[in-house]
């Protein structure tokens, strides 16, 4: 065997997902995942397997430190200037605020939701008694709207 420098090795990322034996050809198949917008890095690194030729690779469990999970808080415990921060980075939120009429950024959801709210910024949705009640309102008939709340009932 050729000798070879570390810069030389062609390393890919992945998850092993599964394995299946080959009775007839007495070996295992191991299955690694890697996510499709990855899969041109991996055909430059690894090459395209062709028929008839074998392509050796080495296969390596990695130590992956993982984040610690930060604790996770009830959502009654968020703000109502963090919760309408968060509710304007999520997609679904953004396209019942802006009644799917366009394209709708982070941007555009936090103007919408301070006009309805009637405040020029979301931290007021805290001090404002006015401004809060206009927030819980909005911030019902979209968990309403979207099932994530029962709907109240007269």
């Amino acid at each position: 065997m050729g000798s070879f420098v570390m810069s030389d090795l062609a390393a890919i990322k992945a998850v092993w997902s599964t394995y299946k034996p080959v009775p007839t050809r007495n070996c295992l198949q191991l299955v690694l995942e890697v996510p499709l917008e990855q899969q041109e890095e991996v055909f430059r690194r690894l090459g395209y397997p062709v028929p008839g030729r074998e392509t050796w690779v080495g296969v390596a469990l990695m130590n992956v430190q993982k984040d610690p999970e930060k604790p996770h808080k009830p959502w009654s415990q968020y703000t109502r200037a963090q919760r309408a921060g968060i509710l304007c980075t999520d997609r679904r939120f953004r396209d019942w605020i802006s009644e799917g009429r366009s394209e709708c950024d982070e941007e555009d959801a936090a103007h919408l939701v301070r006009r309805m709210c009637g405040v020029q910024s979301r931290s007021l949705l805290d001090t404002s008694q006015k401004a809060a009640d206009k927030w819980d309102s909005l911030e019902s008939n979209y968990r309403a709207a979207t099932g994530q709340m029962a709907e109240v009932r007269s």
